[in-house]
C-alpha cells in the first residue's frame, strides 16, 4: 500500500482521496441528520431511509448534470460510466437527490419540507469536506492571482507554479458556516419552524455559489453562461421574492428587488457583462436578510402535514 496526494494505491487499485472525502462527508451528514430529525418532529430513522435512496440518486444526478453539459466529450456510453475518470456536479446531485427524497417522503407519508429542513444543512457539511477533494485533485480553483501580496493560502493556492484564487476553500468555509449557523450555534432556534432550514440553505448557498462561480476557471457552461452561477442567481431571486411576499414588502422594496434581480439574472445569463453580477448580488442577498429578520417576528410554527409537497 502506498499514498500519494491524489490516491491510495492498494496493489495497483487506486482509491482516490476525493471519493474518500465525499464518503466521509456523506456519513457525517447522515449522522447529523439523524441527530436533528427527532427535534424537528420526524419519525426515527427517516434520515437513514432517505439517505439509502437519495445518496445513490445524487451521485447519478451529479454525473448526468456534468455529462449533459459536456456532450461534446461524452460520445460513448462507456465514457459516461467511467465515473472514476472524474466529472461530478453538486447541483445535479442536489436536484436528483431531492426528487428521490420527495418520492420517499410521499411513500412514508412524512413532510417533505421537514425532511429538507433536516437534511440540507447537513448536506452543507458534506460539501464543506468534499471540496478538499478538489484541492487534492488540483481542481475547482479560480482566476490567476498576480498580486504578490495576495499570494498566500487561504486567499490563493499554488497550482503548477502559478497562484490561483482558492475557490474550493471559499466554498468549503462557507458551507461549514451554513452548517454551523443552522445546526450548531445557539441561533439554531431561528431555524426550528417548518421550511426555515430549507430556505436558509437555499439562500445562503445560492448566494455563495453565485459569487464564487464567477471566479472559477472550470465552470460548466450553457452557451456562454456559467450554468451553476445562473442557477444560483435564479434560486436566490426566488428565495428573496418569497421572503418579500411573506413580509408584505412595500412597493419601494419590490422595485429595488425587481431591478436588482433583473440585472443579476441577465448578467448571469451572459447577455451582457457578467461582472455586473457583483453589482446586484449583494443587494438581493441583503434584501433576503432584511426580509428574513422582519418576517421572523411573525413566523408561526405549523404542524407537519402528511401530504406536504
Amino acid at each position: 500500500m502506498s499514498f500519494t496526494r491524489t490516491y491510495i494505491d492498494i496493489n495497483g487499485f487506486h482509491i482516490y482521496w476525493y471519493g474518500v472525502l465525499i464518503g466521509i462527508g456523506v456519513i457525517l451528514a447522515v449522522f447529523c441528520a439523524m441527530k436533528r430529525e427527532k427535534r424537528l418532529g420526524l419519525p426515527e430513522d427517516t434520515s437513514l431511509t432517505i439517505a439509502v435512496t437519495s445518496v445513490p440518486a445524487g451521485i447519478i444526478g451529479a454525473r448526468l448534470y456534468y455529462v449533459l453539459l459536456h456532450l461534446d466529450y461524452y460520445r460513448s456510453f462507456r465514457n459516461v460510466l467511467a465515473i472514476r475518470d472524474g466529472g461530478l456536479a453538486i447541483y445535479g446531485g442536489l436536484i436528483l437527490g431531492a426528487l428521490t427524497a420527495l418520492l420517499v417522503a410521499k411513500k412514508r407519508n412524512v413532510s417533505y419540507v421537514r425532511i429538507a429542513d433536516v437534511a440540507l444543512p447537513c448536506v452543507a457539511l458534506a460539501q464543506s469536506l468534499g471540496r478538499w477533494g478538489n484541492f487534492l485533485n488540483h481542481e475547482a480553483f479560480g482566476v490567476e492571482i498576480k498580486a504578490p501580496v495576495l499570494q498566500f493560502f487561504p486567499v490563493a493556492v499554488k497550482i503548477a507554479d502559478q497562484w490561483h484564487a482558492a475557490t474550493f476553500f471559499y466554498e468549503s468555509l462557507w458551507c461549514f458556516i451554513i452548517f454551523l449557523v443552522i445546526c450548531v450555534l445557539p441561533c439554531r432556534k431561528w431555524f426550528d419552524f417548518k421550511g426555515e432550514g430549507l430556505l436558509g440553505y437555499l439562500t445562503l448557498y445560492s448566494f455563495e455559489r453565485c459569487a464564487v462561480e464567477g471566479l472559477r476557471t472550470d465552470s460548466l457552461y450553457i452557451g456562454s453562461a456559467r450554468a451553476s452561477q445562473l442557477l444560483s442567481a435564479l434560486i436566490l431571486c426566488l428565495c428573496c421574492a418569497y421572503l418579500l411576499k411573506r413580509l408584505s414588502a412595500k412597493p419601494v422594496l419590490w422595485a429595488v428587488f425587481g431591478l436588482s434581480a433583473l440585472n443579476l439574472l441577465l448578467s448571469a445569463s451572459a447577455l451582457y457583462d457578467g461582472m455586473l453580477v457583483y453589482l446586484s448580488l449583494p443587494i438581493v442577498f441583503a434584501l433576503c436578510v432584511l426580509a428574513w429578520f422582519r418576517t421572523k417576528r411573525t413566523w408561526t410554527k405549523e404542524e407537519d402535514s402528511a401530504d406536504e409537497p
